[in-house]
């Protein structure tokens, strides 16, 4: 797949054991992952964040920063867990935000990596209340003040309808809000700043469209030859044209054409956001060779026939789906209560780990916890 850029794995507490592991566990996890050159933070608050590498040097075009999950529990929240939603926040600042449970509003207060106003794209995977009810408030929270920016929301048929009617009895004003509902198996969204999402089909429950969504970013332009740029007489502002992958015309009329001073770029990273589905094969293509894959895990293999039956997904089945996509980098998420809500992973959790790893047989990691004081609950 292409390289893999560095974004990271967020997850914040208030404990000072916990930031101590959560330190120790950074630095576990860069060493593992040096070899992929990849900055990932993989535990809670401001320490964790001294054990990662540096960030790669910016760029014109906006790439995921970090990975930030504000609900990670199926079904409903738990005392440390919060229903599904998952923010990639740009480099640029902008967030992309897929569900939004309850509670959703409350844990990005809390998150120091995701900023509310910068919010302009929300996707909703289905309209089970575990993945949508968090909407309205959030809705409410991006409306206040002076000079509210559009939102697009996106999701499926039905969602506009929801929408509306609480609006109207609640006296919610929807005047930037926009609601972009998707049909048929396929979608491709291109945004403002380059990135593509797209929006596949993906099989839950027959009551209920479903959508899986794959993140492309932008690809990472290549390396300009500043001295064959210059003996072609381009100099000062034409250097950034041609970088940029335009083409200039110089003040005697000749052409630089872009392709003959810069070397081919890479593509951008590629990150497929995968629940509730008990099969994503529609999705398979476009999450072909992906960076990371988030994929539900909603019960052990034991429970498999009661996965089928609610149209979930296996830690099991999850990683056959890794292996088939060919994905660098799975972890799991929608996790059910029943296997526990603390910060530190239970066998039960680390058995939904076993499973998918003997079935992908690659990096593997369950979605971060977020443990809050007693006045505080997070995913």
């Amino acid at each position: 797949g292409p390289p893999l850029t560095p974004f990271r794995i967020h997850s914040m507490t208030k404990s000072k054991k916990a930031k101590k592991r959560a330190a120790a566990a950074a630095v576990a996890a860069t060493a593992a992952e040096n070899a992929e050159a990849r900055d990932m933070e993989g535990g809670e608050g401001k320490n964790a964040g001294k054990a990662v590498p540096k960030r790669r040097p910016k760029s014109t075009n906006p790439f995921v920063e970090r990975v930030v999950f504000l609900g990670t529990s199926s079904g409903c929240p738990t005392a440390h867990r919060s229903p599904s939603s998952v923010a990639l926040a740009l480099s640029n600042k902008d967030v992309l935000l897929f569900d939004c449970g309850e509670g959703t509003h409350r844990q990005i207060l809390h998150s120091k990596s995701v900023s509310l106003s910068r919010i302009r794209n929300i996707f909703i995977t289905h309209l089970h209340g575990d993945h949508c009810l968090g909407i309205f408030g959030l809705i409410t929270g991006l409306m206040i003040g002076k000079n509210p920016k559009t939102v697009r929301i996106h999701g499926p048929v039905g969602l506009g309808k929801m929408v509306d009617t609480i609006a109207k009895f609640t006296i919610m004003s929807l005047k930037h809000v926009e609601i972009v509902e998707l049909e048929g198996q396929s979608q491709d969204i291109r945004l403002d700043n380059g990135i593509v999402v797209y929006a596949r089909r993906i099989l839950h429950v027959k009551e209920l469209e479903c959508w899986g969504y794959v993140v492309q970013e932008p690809p990472k332009l290549g390396k300009l030859d500043v001295k064959k740029a210059r003996e072609l007489g381009a100099e000062g502002k034409d250097l950034g044209i041609l970088k940029s992958g335009r083409d200039v015309e110089l003040a005697d009329g000749r052409v630089v054409k872009s392709s003959e001073v810069v070397a081919r770029g890479t593509p951008g990273t590629k990150i497929g956001l995968i629940w509730d589905a008990y099969d994503a094969s529609n999705a398979a293509k476009a999450l072909e060779n992906c960076s990371l894959l988030i994929h539900e895990a909603t019960f052990q293999r034991e429970h498999k026939q009661k996965a089928l039956k609610y149209g979930h997904s296996t830690s099991e089945m999850a990683g056959d789906f890794a292996h088939k996509v060919n994905a660098s980098k799975l972890i799991l998420t929608h996790i059910s209560p029943r296997y526990g809500c603390k910060l530190k992973l239970g066998p039960a959790v680390a058995q939904l780990v076993k499973e998918a790893r003997h079935a992908w047989e690659r990096r593997l990691r369950a979605a971060p916890h977020r443990n809050r004081n007693r006045n505080r609950t997070e995913a």
